[in-house]
């Protein structure tokens, strides 16, 4: 009878810890791996295509408007014309780039959180590239949900459609504050801050 116990609660325990190893899903967006030394979190930009597609659109608009009349300056012969053009140019070229960030960003971004060897590493990913950041986990404190005090510019202008940044969770670091996660909701930003907690706390005790 006690083998027969035993040999369940071995069962329980093997079919455990292949669950824990298994991609578990926080939200739409959000993904989690997790063993005992590691673990690994996805953040999506976007559940579907739809506002990629909307960007797509308005950029290619866009690009044409600007190409045209870049194209019409070198007929005009009016000089406050050609310099009212050439500041016009100017800030059109400066939109292009943001809505293009905003578009590769939303079509094929992707965060990539992991923890493991004393460290916390950060992607910010769009089609395999991105800069990876290296945080040291003994030296990062107050993991919590960020409340940004002055939204960025853009973000006012344009609420979270132009928006990429990434600031639902943050956390102290060398005197600084560093923000991840992009437009989470706050059950999804207190989902993952508590599994990563449960990693880092080893470290800052």
């Amino acid at each position: 009878m006690w083998f027969g116990i035993r040999r369940i609660s071995i069962g329980s325990r093997i079919l455990s810890e292949k669950i824990m190893s298994e991609i578990q899903s926080i939200s739409k967006r959000a993904s989690v791996v997790q063993n005992e030394n590691e673990l690994s979190i996805v953040i999506s930009s976007a559940v579907d295509r739809a506002k990629a597609k909307n960007i797509g659109i308005i950029l290619a608009l866009w690009l044409i408007g600007g190409i045209v009349i870049g194209v019409n300056y070198f007929q005009i012969e009016d000089y406050n014309t050609k310099v009212f053009i050439l500041i016009w140019l100017a800030f059109w070229a400066y939109f292009s780039y943001v809505i293009i960030k905003s578009f590769l960003w939303q079509w094929s971004g992707k965060e990539l959180i992991k923890i493991r060897n004393g460290k916390l590493i950060y992607k910010r990913d769009v089609n395999g590239r991105g800069w990876v950041l290296d945080y040291e986990l003994k030296e990062i404190s107050d993991l919590r949900l960020y409340g940004e005090i002055t939204p960025g510019w853009i973000k006012r202008i344009g609420g979270d459609y132009w928006n990429i940044d990434c600031d639902s969770i943050a956390f102290d670091y060398e005197g600084k504050v560093i923000a991840i996660g992009y437009n989470l909701t706050d059950a999804e930003s207190n989902r993952i801050v508590k599994i990563m907690k449960v990693y880092m706390l080893p470290q800052n005790k």
